[in-house]
């Protein structure tokens, strides 16, 4: 038997009562021994010499038997008390709960028969309160399925995420067009896509909002690194204080019609050139026609068949341009048509964004519109105006004014200095855009082409103020308001869109003082060649699973089997069923961790044994550049943190206590999703022990581990 000697333990009491038996003893004897006189000291003291082995033996005969009293009540009450406690623990977390194992003397199974028959009680009143919820839900439910449905048909990608960026929800569509790397619940959207351009779009969805009467949505295009063009409407989730709580973002693919627009552009281009020639020799010849005077006859004929010709020459030029522009007519998508004004109140916002700057503005006629990608545009003329007046210096003050002139629309700003070298201003129409330290993925080339726009620097006038010309298609207003522009108020959303896609988001707090109930993780396993990392063994499947929200997500898995250096060892075939013949055509290491570091990226890692997992991935993604340095988090050494009375916490014992059905042991993916499980349960039995941030699991797995140390 084992005791606990720490202050306040079983064993502390019994070492004790113990010394306080034999100094009481001890005590006794001396007041005895004083009380008698010298006649009987003498009588005593022969006595305990003729005795004296007689008592010894006693006194044994007594420790022993006490020992084993001790022994007895330790194992018949005490251990089957405190797993019993740790029993009942865990049936307030399970559903259903699982029935206590009796152990111990009569009295303590008797407890824990009255202990299951009141947790049948218990389950079939839940039973029948869960029944009549479900009944109540089950029309939202149907509701919400549909919803559900009809977002994973749409043609356009749906998105929803909170201010930061973090993915809350997503349909299919998004997740094909923004899945390199892998879009996932709980990741940040700005893996992918542009977060200058997504910050951009939040400001000026922010200022539209405290402009009463003004739609809150904005609209532009966003070039995803892999070259795909989004169409992006972005709106704003408000609480009912009017406060941003996250923003919808719709996507409509435009790649193919940016092409599109490319090859009419081409060939208009063609068509245009063969037009002008054609053109051109007509009139030369009318004007030859005009000035000769007796011309012979077959020299008139020979002018009149050019004529002929060059005439059906152009027709069909003019006819093919037209047919190329029906083909390849630009679609409206994020180039639409906005006001004047309030193109130049986001391009103001935008100038001052590059420091101290004095920014001017004529505000236009609320009559002219312009055609334009607001966000795109003025980031093109910021990006022209910190090349046009780049720092030290650069620009103090600009004036912004915009002028109707026919079927175009000049806007001038002026204050920029003098006109660029030609090599300058082709060298930045090739360059990416970047503006306020952040690089967009786009050309200033690409912005004007598709706007069919311009821009030029007149040289300065008298005020030797140079100014930068940009001339864009005049618009109109629309004729209808463009769909899905209404905003979403948190607090008046039909019943069947609450999917209580924020609840318990703390934005901005530090990863360790996150509950562990809303952290974002990933939980994995490995199968390996054999059980000696350090002697040369290496992996052979990798399988993960997604945590969010406290809850596992099935769709958002990752398993990949790889080809080791050496072969894997008999006795690990026997038990994962990976042989050499399996592995031969499958991807090295090296690859396989970098994918699998994407997917892990900004999460928290859980695995059971972590030590030996994190051990592979140290060894084998250190040789191939890849690193894993967020928090671990170990199922064994949690599972020790809460339940320090059980001896076992293999995978397989932690599963069985927990009510945790394993399917696929011994298969990466199964072990992974065994590990999440053990995890989300034994996340309230934590929380019941004080554990209840990440900080406060990592110190507990630490103590828990330097007591198993210890043994």
């Amino acid at each position: 038997m084992r005791l606990n000697l720490s202050p306040g333990s079983y064993g502390f009491a019994v070492l004790l009562a113990a010394a306080a038996a034999l100094g009481g003893a001890a005590l006794f004897g001396v007041l005895a021994w004083r009380d008698l006189d010298p006649a009987e000291r003498a009588a005593a003291g022969e006595l305990l010499r003729r005795s004296g082995p007689t008592l010894a033996l006693g006194g044994c005969l007594v420790l022993l038997v006490g020992g084993m009293l001790v022994e007895w009540i330790d194992r018949q009450y005490r251990r089957p008390l405190g797993r019993l406690r740790e029993q009942v623990s865990i049936l307030r977390g399970l559903s259903p709960p699982r029935r206590i194992r009796p152990e111990g003397a009569a009295e303590v199974q008797g407890l824990a028969a009255e202990i299951n028959a009141l947790s049948d009680l218990l389950e079939a009143r839940r039973e029948s309160v869960e029944e009549r919820i479900r009944a109540a839900r089950g029309e939202l439910e149907e509701e919400k399925r549909l919803l559900s449905g009809i977002l994973a048909e749409l043609p356009e990608g749906v998105l929803v995420c909170d201010p930061e960026g973090r993915i809350i929800l997503y349909n299919e569509r998004a997740r094909q067009w923004l899945g390199d790397p892998p879009i996932g619940l709980g990741r940040s959207l700005l893996s992918v896509f542009d977060p200058g351009l997504f910050r951009q779009a939040l400001e000026d969805v922010a200022s539209r909002l405290k402009r009463a009467g003004r739609e809150p949505s904005v609209s532009f295009a966003a070039r995803l690194p892999g070259g795909r063009l989004l169409h992006t409407t972005m709106a704003p989730l408000l609480e009912p204080t009017r406060e941003i709580r996250g923003v919808i973002l719709i996507f409509a693919d435009a790649t193919e019609a940016d092409e599109a627009v490319c090859r009419g552009e081409e060939a208009l281009e063609t068509h245009f050139f063969t037009l002008r020639r054609s053109v051109g020799i007509l009139r030369t010849t009318v004007e030859i026609l005009r000035d000769a005077k007796g011309l012979p006859p077959g020299k008139r004929r020979e002018f009149e068949e050019i004529l002929d010709r060059e005439s059906r020459t152009a027709a069909q030029a003019t006819e093919e341009a037209a047919a190329a522009w029906a083909a390849h007519r630009p679609p409206t998508g994020a180039v639409s048509a906005m006001p004047a004004g309030d193109f130049l109140e986001l391009l103001a916002r935008r100038v001052r964004g590059l420091g101290e700057i004095d920014v001017r503005r004529e505000v236009p006629h609320p009559t002219l519109w312009v055609r334009a990608d607001g966000q795109a545009m003025a980031a093109a003329i910021v990006f022209l105006l910190s090349r046009l007046a780049p720092p030290p210096g650069g620009l103090r003050r600009l004036h912004c004014r915009c002028t109707r002139r026919e079927h175009r629309v000049l806007v001038d700003l002026v204050g920029t200095g003098a006109p660029p070298e030609a090599a300058a201003q082709a060298a930045w129409e090739r360059e990416p855009l970047a503006v306020g330290g952040v690089t967009l993925n786009t050309t200033l080339a690409e912005v004007f082409r598709r706007h069919r726009a311009s821009w030029w620097v007149l040289p300065p006038g008298e005020s030797a103020e140079g100014t930068l010309r940009v001339m864009l298609e005049a618009a109109g207003p629309p004729a209808i308001p463009p769909p899905r522009r209404t905003t979403l108020l948190a607090g008046s959303r039909p019943v069947y869109y609450d999917f209580d896609l924020f609840a318990g988001r703390r934005a901005g707090a530090a990863l360790l003082d996150q509950p562990l109930g809303l952290l974002v993780c990933t939980a994995f396993d490995t199968e390996t060649t054999g059980l000696d990392p350090e002697g040369g063994d290496e992996i052979v499947a990798l399988g993960a699973v997604r945590i969010v929200n406290g809850r596992l997500l099935e769709s958002e898995v990752f398993e990949r089997l790889v080809r080791p250096g050496i072969d894997p060892r008999p006795e690990s075939v026997r038990i994962h069923g990976l042989g050499p013949d399996i592995l031969r055509d499958q991807p090295e290491a090296g690859a396989v961790l970098a994918e699998f570091a994407r997917f892990a990226e900004g999460t928290v890692l859980v695995a059971h044994h972590a030590a030996f997992d994190m051990r592979l991935l140290t060894l084998q993604g250190g040789r191939a550049g890849v690193r894993f340095d967020q928090p671990v988090l170990d199922t064994l050494l949690l599972s020790l943190a809460v339940h320090p009375g059980h001896a076992d916490h293999r995978l397989e014992a932690i599963a069985e206590r927990l009510g945790v059905t394993i399917r696929g042991r011994h298969t990466a993916l199964g072990d992974a999703r065994a590990a999440a499980e053990i995890f989300l349960r034994l996340t309230p039995l934590l929380e019941k022990a004080g554990i209840v941030t990440l900080a406060q699991a990592l110190e507990a797995s630490r103590g828990a581990l330097e007591r198993r140390l210890r043994g």
